[in-house]
């Protein structure tokens, strides 16, 4: 008996280890993952602006970036500005 006990005590250690592991190697994944397409967003920034105005047909200040989600990435409150046939303007979030 006492050899089983200490044999599913060794269990749930490991298995306490492999979970502990996992979120900390998933946190870090997470993180450099977040990192990588913040850069990515900065530098496609303008290019986005641009392509997303002309079906607009307003320009397009897009916000800051504000983190990756399940979901997909957050940015901030971005604006339509005044186009050049029309003074209408709009801002969004998210």
């Amino acid at each position: 008996m006492g050899v089983r006990i200490r044999s599913i005590a060794k269990k749930r250690w490991k298995l306490a280890g492999a979970f502990t592991s996992l979120m900390f190697f998933g946190g870090v994944a997470w993180v450099g993952t977040d990192r990588v397409v913040s850069s990515i967003f900065e530098s496609l920034r303008p290019e986005l602006e641009e392509e997303l105005s002309i079906p607009l047909g307003h320009p397009l200040k897009l916000g800051a970036y504000r983190g990756l989600r399940p979901w997909g990435l957050a940015i901030g409150q971005s604006e339509i500005l005044k186009g050049p046939n029309d003074d209408s303007t709009g801002t969004f979030s998210s």
